[in-house]
């Protein structure tokens, strides 16, 4: 999403644009403090505008920065980070891996509603652009879009199933498909379906145990399901946990919120005392012990409760030294902002997907006697403008 400002110092934002080049646009919707535009002609172009590999950009909404170099996306992104947090310190890099294509192990696609094929929504509509490819997702990902289109699409219309949604991971090297419906489907229909698949699918709401299997981690295997979060690019998410920022006393207690199956836990308890673990979606905590397990963390402890409860229950301060939280793209509720507020919890770890939510967030905690002390940005997404931002804030020496 580029950004123009009119002679009045409106902003503009134009997608498909670059830094620096001179374009045509056409306004197409106004609001109270600035516009957004449709491209409509690229006069004098950007030396970090490249043509994009995937067929698709441009219709399909899954990517909106392909048509940049990947250092130009990766400044662009630090940029943004800076005017969300124009008065903060100097925005880091914190992305060492540089794998721009082939690093989604997870992806979530939608389906036509005809069944006809499965692909992203078009930019600023709810039409399906149907793809046969997405240079994004990783090899296994890649190679089953085809089949899935000509062979499971079919099959799922015969028996008169009709998903929204198909969610496809990557558990050792292969993938595994989970198809969301909003109705039960029969398990002589789920049978059909498995056997005309080479890959195993499994049937979601419904499915009372999902499977599982492992993904690397950048070193670390864990244990993941179809029906739980983690992180779509794994070794982009464990530079975070190795990141000098996130350097901790060795001696220090460190509260883990939103901790998911447990891969910064794992990576903490590594490096200081003790970790304690809170996390409250019932599908995470099944999966968090088997990985605290495999790894004979015995520093490591874990609540499967939501962080609003545990924290009503719970004593922070004389317990805890040190806090580290990976919140939802909505970041925190009102109760909890205000209880890590008033907490003397020193330093404070916040890695957001959003850092709009993660400023507001922060707020509290920069008007109790601290302050913000490093930001770092990681692409976790390459070719999209999604920003991954960590910031640690500290108390006054």
């Amino acid at each position: 999403m580029g950004l123009a400002r009119r002679a009045n110092g409106q902003a503009v934002f134009v997608p498909f644009s670059a830094p620096g080049e001179d374009v045509r646009v056409r306004v197409r919707t106004e609001h109270r403090s600035y516009a957004e535009a449709d491209l409509i002609d690229v006069l004098n172009p950007s030396p970090d505008r490249r043509t994009p590999p995937c067929p698709y950009f441009g219709r399909c909404g899954g990517c909106q920065l392909m048509h940049l170099t990947y250092p130009c996306q990766t400044h662009w992104k630090a940029r943004i980070a800076e005017e969300i947090w124009p008065s903060g310190p100097p925005v880091e890099s914190g992305s060492q891996h540089g794998q721009e294509f082939g690093y989604r192990h997870r992806v979530r696609f939608q389906v036509a509603p005809n069944l006809n094929g499965v692909g992203f929504a078009q930019h600023n509509t709810n039409n399906i652009v149907i793809i046969r490819d997405c240079l994004i997702c990783a090899t296994p990902i890649r190679q089953i879009i085809p089949h899935i289109q000509d062979e499971l699409l079919p099959v799922l219309r015969t028996a008169g199933i009709r998903p929204n949604f198909i969610t496809i991971i990557i558990v050792n090297n292969a993938p595994l498909v989970r198809v969301h419906t909003r109705q039960p489907v029969r398990p002589f229909d789920q049978q059909q379906v498995q056997h005309a698949a080479p890959y195993l699918v499994v049937f979601g709401p419904q499915a009372e145990v999902m499977p599982t299997g492992d993904l690397d981690f950048g070193g670390l295997q864990l244990t993941v399901g179809p029906d739980v979060f983690f992180q779509a690019y794994p070794a982009a998410a464990a530079e975070v946990g190795r990141h000098p920022v996130t350097h901790l006393n060795p001696d220090a207690r460190l509260l883990e919120l939103y901790s998911g199956v447990g891969l910064f836990s794992l990576l903490f308890a590594q490096r200081v005392r003790a970790v304690h673990a809170v996390e409250g979606d019932p599908a995470a905590g099944r999966l968090f012990p088997l990985n605290q397990r495999r790894y004979a963390a015995d520093n490591l402890t874990f609540s499967n409760q939501s962080v609003e409860h545990w924290l009503a229950e719970n004593v922070v301060d004389s317990v805890f030294d040190a806090l580290f939280l990976d919140p939802p793209r909505t970041g925190l509720s009102p109760a909890v902002r205000h209880r890590i507020g008033q907490s003397r919890l020193n330093p404070i770890l916040y890695l957001s997907c959003e850092i709009a939510t993660q400023r507001r967030d922060v707020q509290p905690c920069l008007t109790s006697g601290r302050q913000l002390t490093a930001l770092v940005v990681y692409d976790f997404f390459p070719n999209t403008f999604h920003i991954e931002c960590l910031a640690r804030i500290e108390r006054h020496a």
